[in-house]
């Protein structure tokens, strides 16, 4: 499965400070004044440039009616701008009119509009657009499937660093899939992608790590990993950290806190393909009732936002019951 960003407008902000100085005066204001987020004032800059003609200006009275500054949030207004940019040739705006395109925000959905959008932006460059070009080249959509494409725009925009398409080639070298099985290969791409924060990444390293393909085995190293990666709710990795607690690899084992990673993973993935719920299961009939509310307490402070590592370094630091040897069934990851 291709991996593509998760909204439009990746490139905002003081980012738009590297159009160059637009043919109309108080283009730099504009950029400025939303660098500064004054908003209003970058409106009274920009409206005026896009209505003349601005790309810049118009690429970014796009971005400001997409996101609702100093505007009412309008989806179909945003696209009306940006496709006056883009049609100039404006990578950023053709990556977003791309990127809308394909969700069917502010336009119809339509595949093949997004496809030839994300391609003039791929051409020019543009990273995030050749890894969603990419992306559309291995699902098949709005262009014949070609994985060999998809490989050739993935490794472009892995190579300018984005960590998107850091991930996409990382998984092909891990499944074999357009590529030659290469674990060593994969765990270069999801680790430059994991330093990024990349939680499907840094959860990618995490299994290398503990099956010790393409690296040594090393179970503290997978630990880290699968934090990083479960603390962005990621629940494989939530699922997988339980099971190094509930074995003890990398870690004292404690089926208090397997058994509550297990439970929030299982929470934040509700589906057959989780076996969280699963693993809680089969290890509660090997708890005692004091483990059982130790772990619901323990759930109760990890599914706090922002809580997850400081409420597991707490308990693991300071258990608040002892446990006693495990008979319970190994889980599965």
């Amino acid at each position: 499965m291709q991996f593509k960003p998760s909204s439009f407008f990746l490139a905002i902000g003081l980012a738009c400070a590297t159009f160059s100085t637009g043919v109309f005066a108080g283009l730099d204001e504009g950029i400025t004044a939303y660098g500064n987020k004054d908003y209003a004032a970058a409106l009274r800059e920009l409206k005026p440039l896009a209505q003349k003609g601005d790309a810049g200006a118009q690429y970014m009275l796009g971005q400001m009616y997409a996101l609702g500054q100093a505007v009412p949030q309008d989806a179909k207004e945003a696209a009306k701008w940006l496709r006056l940019a883009a049609e100039q040739g404006l990578r950023l705006a053709q990556y977003n009119l791309g990127a809308m395109y394909d969700s069917g925000q502010g336009v119809q959905q339509d595949s093949k509009e997004a496809f030839k959008w994300y391609r003039m932006s791929a051409e020019q460059g543009y990273a995030s657009a050749q890894n969603n070009l990419g992306a559309m080249y291995d699902g098949g959509q709005g262009v014949p499937k070609d994985i060999k494409e998809a490989i050739k725009w993935f490794r472009l925009a892995a190579d300018q660093g984005d960590a998107s398409a850091q991930l996409n080639l990382a998984a092909r070298y891990a499944n074999g899939q357009g590529l030659p099985l290469d674990y060593k290969e994969a765990a270069k791409w999801y680790r430059l992608a994991a330093d990024q924060g990349l939680a499907p990444s840094q959860y990618g390293l995490g299994l290398l790590y503990a099956s010790g393909q393409g690296v040594s085995v090393n179970y503290k190293e997978a630990v880290k990993w699968f934090r990083m990666a479960a603390e962005q709710r990621h629940a494989a990795a939530q699922n997988n950290l339980g099971a190094m607690f509930a074995l003890g690899q990398g870690m004292p084992a404690s089926r208090v806190v397997a058994h509550a990673l297990y439970s929030v993973s299982g929470t934040n993935d509700p589906s057959g393909n989780n076996r969280a719920s699963a693993n809680a299961k089969a290890l509660a009939p090997s708890m005692s009732a004091k483990e059982l509310e130790a772990s619901q307490a323990l759930i109760r402070e990890l599914s706090k936002p922002g809580n997850f590592l400081q409420a597991l370094d707490q308990y693991t630091s300071k258990p608040t019951v002892k446990e006693t040897a495990s008979t319970a069934a190994p889980p599965k990851k």
